[in-house]
């Protein structure tokens, strides 16, 4: 789920910046490919990263200069920073600064003189040994606990969460990450896949249709100004990307995990409304929370592998029903060409 915000976000900064691009000042930070500036390829080699379409390891080079906002990661938030600076918008991002408050804290000089009195006090902590034949008799209260997530509708079989693993599906959400909250609204088929979005300002959707050839068409649309471009590999190149960005595979629900797979399942709370929480655990030890009231999907918390919040889904619409003006290019929609394209967004570069 993350990787198609990423991209969508992404190629809307792209969009707008497009024929704006000038090389910053020779800085480490944000020369992801080593040519000593700043600019539009360095954002897109981020962006691949960030979907694991590079290799870069932590701790490389290409990586360090990649993870603008030095996290720790390379998120579509660092392509969207270096594609800023490479435009001369130097955002004030504080970097990580080496901590040096760690050997002040290892200064335990009071604990060397009272570790050899204290030893003689060790022993006598262990002497309430004689309380604990008094616990015996109170642990048999202690299973009288009430379950915290009784009288919470639980899902049943026909529940939105699995809608979104049926891999058919239209949906209108609100994606909210440090940058702000953009709405979403997303809708797939068995051929179709169509996302649309509002971030940055600008009124963008792509649909990606499987062609008779058995590759994909992929369609970029100003839904304000009712126009259309084809994003053939050509167009791509021009403005840094590449086809197998496209992958519908990433783009999928049907990648989530069941509500069965839960390590954990607690009383939550999501929007004002008390709900069941469902901690899923994904490959690296990042981990998603689904909030579920009965049937109905609520929102996703999704946290990085050290338990940091990374983002926030928030669900206003799910359904089974794919509408048909998200499977084409709607009528009335008029094919532009690259530039007149272009030019629809010169304001916002």
């Amino acid at each position: 789920m993350k990787k198609w915000i990423a991209i969508l976000v992404t190629l809307a900064v792209l969009i707008a910046g497009f024929g704006a691009f000038s090389l910053a000042e020779n800085v480490l930070r944000g020369d992801v490919n080593k040519d000593g500036a700043v600019g539009a390829d360095d954002a897109r080699l981020a962006l691949r990263r960030s979907v694991d379409l590079e290799t870069y390891e932590p701790g490389s080079d290409e990586f360090v200069a990649a993870d603008y906002d030095c996290d720790g990661s390379v998120s579509a938030m660092d392509a969207r920073y270096i594609l800023r600076a490479s435009v001369g918008i130097v955002d004030n991002i504080p970097g990580v600064e080496p901590t040096t408050e760690e050997p002040t804290s290892e200064e335990p000089t009071s604990e060397e003189p009272t570790s050899g009195e204290p030893s003689s006090e060790e022993p006598s902590s262990e002497e309430p040994s004689s309380e604990e034949p008094t616990t015996g008799e109170p642990t048999s209260e202690e299973p009288v606990t009430e379950d915290p997530t009784a009288g919470i509708p639980r899902p049943t079989k026909n529940n939105q969460y699995d809608i979104l693993r049926s891999g058919v599906y239209h949906v209108k959400a609100t994606t909210t990450d440090i940058s702000g909250s953009a709405p979403i609204e997303l809708a797939q088929t068995d051929k179709t896949t169509y996302m649309h979005t509002a971030a940055e300002g600008m009124d963008l959707a792509i649909l990606m249709k499987n062609n008779l050839l058995g590759g994909q068409t992929i369609y970029l649309m100003s839904i304000k100004d009712k126009a259309y471009i084809t994003l053939s590999k050509s167009v791509l190149d021009m403005i840094g990307l590449s086809e197998d960005m496209f992958d519908t595979e990433e783009f999928s629900f049907t990648s989530l995990k069941p509500l069965s797979d839960a390590t954990e399942v607690t009383k939550g709370t999501f929007n004002d409304t008390e709900c069941l929480a469902y901690k899923i655990m994904g490959e690296n030890g990042d981990y998603t929370v689904v909030y579920m009231y009965g049937d109905r999907l609520l929102g996703f918390e999704n946290y990085d592998a050290r338990g940091r919040l990374d983002n926030t889904t928030s669900f206003e619409l799910i359904s089974s029903d794919v509408p048909s003006d998200k499977k084409d290019v709607p009528k009335g929609y008029r094919l532009m060409g690259l530039i007149g394209f272009m030019n629809l967004f010169a304001d916002m570069a």
